[in-house]
């Protein structure tokens, strides 16, 4: 069906819940700019794919940006 998507743990993630989960992505960012996908992915019971997902299509959208190298560096939401 248009706009349902599976993820790995068998849930449909329909396309409003995509717009919520990024904002929840986005809101733990401003939180907390070091977090790291493993944090977000137990914080939202979802998993670390699932997070680096959205993450790879928040920084195609420009709402964030990470700076510094992968370990250690912190993100930033634009």
């Amino acid at each position: 069906q248009k706009g349902r998507v599976e993820t790995q743990k068998g849930r449909v993630e329909t396309q409003k819940g995509r717009v919520e989960t990024r904002k929840e992505i986005l809101k733990l960012i401003g939180e907390n700019p070091y977090i790291t996908a493993s944090q977000m992915a137990s914080s939202l019971q979802l998993s670390v794919k699932t997070i680096e997902t959205h993450l790879k299509k928040l920084k195609q959208d420009g709402s964030i940006k990470r700076v510094g190298p992968t370990k250690g560096g912190s993100w930033f939401v634009n």
